[in-house]
């Protein structure tokens, strides 16, 4: 007989041999909704939780301490349930008419109102939230000694109403307010509590966010970190503050540029917190979105696809939803259809995201930035430089309003910025996109952090598109030397630099040197993405261009046939990428005066440009254009001529005439 059955027996039991206003109904009716409760059935012990309350308040007045707290429980229940209509009317309407009411102790008033404030909060109605939190604290620090029946308790709503004020603080902006209220929590739990206590370890690592947040980097790691070795000696691994702050500190180190380190720490917090909850528990759901984002960031693929299915199915299933995680699964999943080059796939579930987000929190929220900065990787991906500038600009906009202009994380979004300047030929706008992103980051991370090679490597992107290969190779000097000496080496940042020093070397022409480096930047991205996935296009791309140029025409158009191969399985029937490797092959042709078969590249090129932007589109006449010089080029002048007909009779249907 199942625990569920036990407890529904009992409770029909004393419903039969009781009447129904009976206070022998309350113990049963107690067990029932705690069962449910921890099964995650919030709809089903809401009519037992109500039931309970009734009964209290019948039997000792609404301000008995037992009506108190099931009235508590009951809008814990309507919140978890999607009702937080109904929670805020009961819960209002009690701060309202008692909160001033003599008849019960203040500290159990205090946990009535700040379970307001935090409904408040989580419905971001700031003002609301801060008027009732100082209430709380005017009710709990002006008390006399004696009016405290429950000094614990008490200390306890105390405790949680300065946290409030707190976050209530860093929802504006107010860091330094922020950080007197959790000072001075860690301060006074310091004094009266043990080093392992759940309660200072959650007032450390409140601290150990607001540091992060103040772009106090180094600090917060190891104020996580010595919350955690002291959550771990006292309570054992199995405990959700240990979990929560390894969740923490992982995602420190993802940000930090340290996936292997942060990939280890998510997968510790996931085998914790699945001890501890059910498959389809929030926080589950998080590790795993988490473990996804780490596994993403070593090149991972489909393991990180695999993680953020399961969790969008599990999220989806459940009642009642959980927006925001279900939002953030989105994103994670929208990163990892980008960077397979499923461009569909990635749009749909990155404009879902925004959607949720936008409905639930509001168009001003921090939580959009990643969103909307995959928004603008997707659009700069596509070639579309304006749109995702757009979004790229709008997430900066609200970085620099949430943490500040001068926050670390910021550099992330500018760096993005400055890829879509360097795209457009901006390279002015691009490179004080990167001059700023470096300043940040060296100003608050040092001059040796693996994030500041990140940029260094964008930098040389841009001395290369400024026609200035020594300078780019000496930037890609200094990237690799922060690589070598760093804790952790992310391989497919190193590759990139690699790119960048084999290109620079390429135009120096320094080929031999230049192809033994793009073979290594290839067996690392082989080493992590497998042989043929759709990042490996560039070095293959950069590979055949050395090739050409030391006269290595077999190994060339092997190289290019295989970039085809990999453009075409990875990124379905409309393969923009492949339109390179087309046109390239090409011009192979050209130089083993094949003619015919260069015409048979060129007509594909252009059938597939065709395809990607439409056969009116001006990226079809602009190609045209640049077969027909190619031809002229080799003293093909008829084959030219009629290639440049075509593009100047695309451009007049295109063009409309106003009279």
């Amino acid at each position: 007989m199942t625990t569920e059955q036990v407890l529904t027996s009992e409770l029909a039991a004393i419903r039969a041999t009781h009447p129904s206003g009976s206070l022998r109904l309350c113990e049963p009716l107690r067990k029932l909704a705690g069962y449910y409760c921890e099964q995650r059935q919030p709809n089903r012990a809401r009519p037992l939780i109500q039931e309970l309350w009734t009964l209290q308040k019948k039997a000792n007045g609404e301000v008995d301490r037992l009506a108190v707290n099931s009235l508590s429980w009951l809008a814990s229940v309507l919140i978890a349930g999607g009702k937080t209509v109904l929670a805020e009317k009961l819960l209002s309407d009690f701060a309202r008419n008692y909160w001033r009411d003599a008849r019960l102790a203040p500290e159990n008033r205090a946990s009535i109102m700040n379970q307001l404030v935090e409904l408040y909060y989580q419905l971001s109605r700031l003002d609301d939230a801060v008027l009732v939190c100082r209430r709380v604290l005017e009710l709990l620090e002006r008390q006399p000694t004696g009016a405290i029946v429950d000094a614990e308790l008490g200390r306890t709503q105390l405790s949680r109403a300065r946290n409030n004020l707190g976050a209530l603080h860093v929802s504006r902006g107010e860091y330094r307010a922020a950080e007197t209220c959790f000072v001075r929590n860690l301060r006074e739990a310091s004094q009266r509590l043990s080093p392992g206590d759940p309660a200072r370890v959650a007032q450390l690592s409140n601290l150990a966010a607001l540091l992060r947040l103040q772009g106090k980097i180094v600090q917060s790691e190891r104020l996580t970190t010595r919350a955690i070795r002291q959550c771990q000696r006292a309570n054992g691994w199995y405990h959700p503050l240990v979990a929560q702050g390894l969740s923490n500190l992982g995602a420190y180190r993802l940000q930090g540029g340290r996936p292997q380190s942060a990939e280890s720490l998510f997968r510790k917090a996931l085998r914790i917190r699945r001890r501890l909850h059910p498959d389809g528990h929030t926080q589950v759901c998080r590790s795993r979105r988490q473990l996804a984002e780490a596994r993403l960031a070593l090149g991972k693929h489909a393991d990180a696809e695999k993680l953020l299915d399961r969790t969008r199915a599990i999220l989806e299933k459940q009642t009642p939803l959980d927006e925001i995680q279900l939002a953030q699964t989105l994103c994670s999943l929208g990163f990892v259809y980008l960077s397979a080059g499923r461009f569909a796939n990635s749009e749909r579930t990155l404009a879902e995201s925004l959607q949720i987000q936008e409905r639930v929190l509001g168009s001003q929220s921090s939580q959009l930035i990643q969103t909307l900065n995959g928004l603008g990787c997707l659009h700069a991906a596509r070639a579309q430089p304006d749109a995702a500038r757009v979004f790229h600009r709008r997430a900066l906009d609200l970085g620099e309003k949430y943490l500040g202009i001068d926050h670390p994380d910021l550099a992330k979004t500018l760096v993005w910025l400055g890829e879509v300047a360097l795209a457009g030929g901006r390279l002015d706008e691009a490179q004080q996109s990167m001059d700023r992103a470096l300043a940040l980051r060296e100003s608050k991370l040092g001059p040796t952090h693996p994030l500041v090679a990140e940029v260094l490597t964008r930098c040389g992107q841009i001395a290369l598109a400024q026609g200035q290969p020594a300078r780019a190779l000496s930037i890609g000097a200094r990237a690799k030397a922060i690589y070598g000496q760093a804790r952790e080496c992310p391989p497919l940042a190193l590759a990139d630099v690699l790119g960048v020093a084999g290109e620079a070397s390429r135009r120096l022409h320094r080929y031999r040197g230049a192809e033994a480096i793009v073979h290594e930047e290839l067996k690392l991205r082989e080493q992590v993405v497998g042989s043929d996935h759709v990042s490996l296009l560039p070095a293959l791309r950069r590979l055949a261009a050395i090739q050409v140029e030391r006269n290595q025409i077999q190994e060339a158009d092997q190289t290019l046939r295989r970039g085809l191969a990999i453009a075409e399985r990875g990124t379905g029937a409309v393969y923009e990428e492949g339109i390179p490797f087309t046109e390239q092959l090409g011009r192979l042709a050209i130089v083993k005066k094949d003619f015919a078969e260069a015409n048979r590249w060129m007509e594909r090129t252009v059938r597939m440009c065709e395809r990607c932007y439409g056969d009116q589109a001006d990226q079809v006449a602009e190609k045209l254009l640049t077969i027909a010089n190619t031809l002229r080029k080799a003293e093909r002048n008829c084959d030219a001529d009629d290639y440049e007909r075509r593009a100047i009779d695309l451009r007049n249907r295109n063009c409309h005439v106003l009279l």
